[in-house]
């Protein structure tokens, strides 16, 4: 998200009204900056990785399967913040929505809000 805290605040000071789902919700957003924090529902998926003895330590995995591990964990993503109500309830949002900037860290999942909003490609 600190990547795209710069753009999103950029845009913000420029007058756009900005909708954010994130983990990691702005602390001080302008008035015209909607952030709606994750970080709830996906806490228990969090502190399951990070109880591991090493999250990051694949030495024996083969790595063909490194990419199922990451494209599984950004399907269980999706799914845990689409159990947020605040998130439930942005696609109740009649407003509609010109741009989707999405990261695409672990899946593609998250593009279907592109397409659930009508956003043009």
């Amino acid at each position: 998200m600190i990547t795209f805290s710069a753009l999103t605040h950029a845009l913000a000071e420029r007058g756009h009204e900005l909708v954010v789902l994130s983990t990691f919700p702005s602390k001080n957003p302008p008035s015209n900056y909607t952030d709606i924090d994750t970080s709830g529902v996906l806490k228990e998926m969090y502190e399951k990785l990070l109880q591991s003895s090493d999250i990051y330590d694949f030495e024996d995995t083969p790595k063909i399967f490194l990419p199922l591990f990451y494209w599984q964990e950004g399907i269980n993503t999706v799914n845990l913040t689409l159990r947020d109500q605040k998130a439930k309830n942005l696609l109740k949002d009649k407003r509609g929505f010109d741009l989707v900037i999405s990261e695409d860290f672990m899946c593609d999942a998250v593009f279907g809000f592109a397409h659930y909003f009508k956003v043009k490609l």
